[in-house]
Parts: C-alpha cells; sequence; structure tokens
C-alpha cells in the first residue's frame, strides 16, 4: 500500500516522464489508464484529469483498432463507484469513439464495446 503522497508522487514522476517524451497514443492511453487507476484507489484529485487525457488519447488515436477503450471505460465505471469526478462529462467525451469504434476499426476486439459502454 501506498500512502496518498507516495501515490501523488508516482503519479507525478510518470507525468513529468511523458511530458518530455515522444509516445504511441495508445502507449500514453494506457499509462493515463493505469495511473487513473492508482489516483482512485488512493482518492488523489488527478483522477478526473488522467481519465479526460486517456479519454483524448481514446480519441485521438484515430483509425487504429485500440482496445485500450474498455480500461477507459472501466475505469469510468471505477469514478462512478467511487464518485470521482463529473462521470457524466466523461461519458460524454468517450461516448463518439464508442458509437463510431466499428467504422475505424476491424471489430475484432473492439465490436462489444458499445454494449460495455
Amino acid at each position: 500500500m501506498l500512502s496518498k503522497e507516495a501515490a501523488q508522487r508516482v503519479v507525478d514522476l510518470h507525468l513529468q516522464q511523458l511530458s518530455s517524451t515522444v509516445t504511441l497514443f495508445s502507449d500514453r492511453a494506457d499509462l493515463y489508464v493505469s495511473l487513473a487507476r492508482l489516483a482512485i484507489s488512493n482518492e488523489l484529485p488527478c483522477a478526473d484529469s488522467l481519465l479526460s487525457k486517456a479519454a483524448a488519447c481514446i480519441i485521438g488515436y484515430g483509425w487504429r483498432k485500440d482496445t485500450t477503450i474498455f480500461d477507459v471505460l472501466g475505469t469510468i465505471e471505477a469514478c462512478a463507484a467511487h464518485n470521482v469526478g463529473n462521470v457524466s462529462s466523461r461519458l460524454s467525451l468517450v461516448a463518439p469513439a464508442v458509437e463510431w469504434i466499428t467504422e475505424y476499426t476491424d471489430g475484432d476486439e473492439t465490436r462489444h464495446a458499445r454494449s460495455e459502454f
């Protein structure tokens, strides 16, 4: 178990590293989702911002197949369960990506995203 301060330090270190590197949207989204989960479990105020960044990466990833959407949806669900952030606004941000996911992916691993949503 991490103290709240240690969890915040982990998040801050990863965000600092991300700000100085170039990474794939999918890798960045994975990290933001992991950090959001850490933030939620430690009741950090940055959870909402991290979720927003993950959603932006998913939307920015565009036409590529990206199963990270399920991590994003799971994070939104965790936020709702713990009353973290404005869940309905996060759902609104993710909804377009989920609505059109079968248009920009082959659907093999993403076709059930709508029902998951």
